[in-house]
């Protein structure tokens, strides 16, 4: 029984890693919907380039 536990609370730990690093790496402009434009209020805020 404690085997069980153990491998739910082990598995449980690396799931949680691996959601953690995931979702840290993700796209920010994914998320608002930007497509790398100029409408994008976070990424190329202060940019010449007219795209």
């Amino acid at each position: 029984m404690w085997d069980i536990i153990k491998e739910i609370i082990t598995y449980s730990l690396f799931l949680w890693i691996f959601l953690v690093l995931s979702y840290s790496n993700s796209n920010q402009g994914r998320i608002l919907g930007c497509n790398g434009k100029s409408e994008c209020p976070q990424r190329h805020r202060n940019s010449t380039i007219n795209a």
